[in-house]
């Protein structure tokens, strides 16, 4: 067993456990360091500890992209292992979802990956990444500015699934593998491009910093390792900190400022990057300077905004941080007719709303999700809607009446959050606003012959803080 194969063996089966007979899926795209971690998979494989299957997918972009997707496939079917190829139009997602052709690719890729092994029932993706990569990755990240998460760099193992068992080997290590073993591999062109940071870094930084330390790539290994090993310390005193700190609603998340402030800064940097990657799905794009400016927001104005990249916002409420989608903040949907009593199920509203009559006298209201009106003031059919410009009512507890804009304001409710109230409203006016207060002229009170009470569920106000 030669020294890279041994290597491999060691890593591959120290990262996780392959039970005999299970499937493991093989990203292959055609370049060297794919080619030879399918074929020290299949080596592997040939010994029956488990089933391979390999998966490659076409972005669209390139026109040599075509002959790479047959090359893959020719040498799967040449080793006998079965081969799972994709195809999309990157440049339509990056349209649709509004990413950077980067930030698409990678994340159409690990889609197309994931999906391949749920088909194929695969607990574990094996990916070509190895040691002269994470080198750049983390020389690129240092002249970004990505902070201590950044610079850990590649990380070995990722979800659980994702597994690198070359992270260790050189480039040199692997051309050296397959020219011994006479296995052919294409070349992506764009990897000479030095209009890409990644190639400039490769071709000229690496080689300058060589002149001062000429093992500078496994210094910088070493520095990512002992820097994920600080990461997942860091993870873990976070964890303790996230029930009282994060707030979940339907458009994305919340950090409550009261407890980010107390937090040690290596905390609370890494809560705003966790509220970005949980509402975002990932820290593309995400550098250190980008947190700072987040945590900012805290000192700021409410209201203060603080864009991100891919469609997302960060604002400064009364007493938190919200991280949501642009294009979400808004309810988009049509009125709600209810002809009567029964219960329906809102999807547009993320709630099921119950009305019955019940029999007087009753007491107040058990909780912000119910309200009581009395049945003789009430005109049906009501509306269930967003809120309109100029609505006005009558709010219980208040002398007079207010302008829900007003309202709104006062109760201190988040401006995303607004848009997001539902309003029971009939042709009389606001009845209730929805799990905050009820129109004083339509309640429940001694004098009710009969009673509507109104509830629901599924809603989750953001000031309820759940």
């Amino acid at each position: 067993m030669g020294t890279l194969t041994r290597k491999f063996t060691e890593v591959l089966f120290e990262l996780c456990t392959i039970e005999q007979g299970e499937t493991l899926i093989a990203a292959v795209s055609g370049g060297p360091d794919s080619v030879c971690l399918l074929d020290l998979l299949r080596e592997q494989a040939a010994k029956g500890l488990f089933h391979l299957v390999v998966a490659h997918l076409n972005h669209g972009l390139r026109p040599e992209a075509e002959d790479e997707a047959v090359f893959v496939r020719r040498l799967a079917e040449r080793w006998g292992i079965p081969v799972v190829l994709g195809k999309i139009d990157l440049n339509a997602v990056c349209r649709r979802e509004r990413l950077s052709k980067q930030v698409a690719a990678r994340q159409e890729r690990y889609r197309f990956l994931e999906e391949v092994a749920d088909e194929r029932g695969a607990r574990w993706i094996a990916m070509g990444h190895q040691a002269d990569d994470q080198a750049e990755t983390v020389m690129m990240r240092l002249l970004r500015g990505s902070g201590g998460h950044g610079l850990a760099g590649i990380p070995i193992m990722r979800e659980e699934r994702f597994i690198r068992p070359l992270l260790p080997v050189t480039r040199t290590e692997i051309l050296k593998h397959l020219q011994e073993r006479k296995i052919p591999f294409v070349e992506d062109p764009s990897n000479t491009d030095r209009k890409y940071t990644r190639n400039r870094i490769r071709h000229e930084l690496i080689p300058l910093l060589e002149s001062y330390n000429p093992r500078i790539r496994q210094t910088l290994c070493r520095e990512a390792r002992i820097l994920r090993d600080d990461d997942r310390f860091i993870e873990e005193a976070l964890k303790k900190h996230l029930p009282t700190l994060i707030c979940r609603f339907s458009e994305g998340l919340v950090l409550r400022l009261r407890e980010l402030r107390v937090l040690h800064p290596a905390l609370a940097r890494r809560a705003v990057r966790f509220a970005i990657r949980e509402s975002r799905g990932d820290l593309e794009g995400i550098s250190e300077r980008q947190i700072q400016s987040i945590l900012s927001l805290a000192e700021r104005p409410v209201s203060a905004k603080h864009p991100l990249p891919g469609g997302f916002m960060v604002e400064r409420g009364h007493d938190r941080l919200l991280f949501y989608r642009v294009s979400s903040q808004t309810l988009q949907s049509a009125p709600v007719v209810l002809s009567g009593p029964g219960e329906k199920t809102l999807p547009a509203h993320s709630l099921k709303i119950v009305l019955e009559v019940i029999e007087a006298p009753v007491r107040g209201p058990t909780s912000p999700q119910e309200a009581l009106l009395d049945l003789d003031k009430v005109t049906f059919p009501l509306l269930l809607r967003p809120r309109s410009p100029g609505d006005r009512f009558y709010p219980s507890g208040m002398i007079g009446s207010k302008k829900l804009q007003d309202f709104f304001v006062d109760q201190k409710v988040p401006r995303l959050q607004r848009e997001r109230i539902p309003i029971l409203a009939s042709a009389d006016g606001v009845l209730w606003v929805v799990g905050y207060r009820q129109d004083r002229r339509f309640s429940a009170d001694a004098q009710s012959r009969k009673v509507l009470r109104v509830k629901v569920a599924g809603l989750t106000p953001l000031e309820e803080g759940n």
